[in-house]
């Protein structure tokens, strides 16, 4: 899917499949930044893989190798991501009450321009 998305835009690309408003599993490729795979709230990932025997260092980066992927991807993106502060979302326990918050957070940080954000830039609630 990423290296359909990137190969028609020839443009970086990143996912976020969020669990049950528990933790994301963030995925994203450049042609030039390579593959990664993190999550978003590790503690609550950590829970879901262990109930089929997975192992979340096997499976997704820890936060700073996360943030330092993420900065050389933004990079390729043409996007102003900083690694101050880009390791939060990646950590233990943070999704309260939403993991959602904290994909948005990680959006924000790296200078990804969102639906959202296009809405409220336009003044709309997006509900016209």
């Amino acid at each position: 899917m990423l290296e359909d998305l990137v190969r028609e835009t020839n443009a970086p690309a990143l996912t976020g499949f969020v669990m049950d408003s528990d933790c994301v599993d963030v995925r994203a490729l450049g042609a030039t930044s390579g593959p990664w795979r993190t999550c978003v709230d590790r503690a609550a990932m950590s829970a879901y893989l262990s109930e089929d025997g997975g192992n979340i260092d096997a499976q997704f980066l820890p936060a700073a190798g996360a943030a330092e992927r993420a900065v050389a991807w933004a990079a390729e993106a043409g996007l102003p991501a900083s690694s101050a502060g880009l390791e939060l979302p990646f950590r233990d326990g943070h999704a309260d009450p939403m993991a959602e918050d904290l994909f948005f957070e990680l959006l924000d940080r790296l200078g990804v321009s969102t639906a959202t954000d296009n809405v409220a830039d336009r003044g709309h609630d997006g509900n016209d």
